[in-house]
């Protein structure tokens, strides 16, 4: 990604980072992302992940009330299916 000082003015208005630190994009992209895993899945990576690093993956709960509700308002995605 470009240095702030390098995008265009109207590109870095129109678009916003509804993510708090890398880990809630992980989390985000493991769970809604193309190849998404089930909850049982992420149950285990998450595990997994938080052995080590010193910023952990947040909880089934905190994903699903916290960080898709802020991003699905911050980029207007629709939440309703057929």
């Amino acid at each position: 990604m470009p240095p702030p000082s390098n995008v265009p003015a109207g590109v870095s208005a129109a678009v916003t980072n509804p993510f708090t630190c890398v880990e809630h994009l992980y989390a985000y992209l493991l769970l809604r992302g193309q190849d998404h895993i089930t909850e049982q899945q992420y149950k285990v990576t998450r595990a997994a992940f938080n052995i080590a690093p010193p910023v952990k993956l947040p909880s089934i709960n905190t994903i699903r009330y916290e960080i898709f509700p802020n991003i699905e308002r911050k980029w207007k995605l629709q939440t309703s299916t057929c």
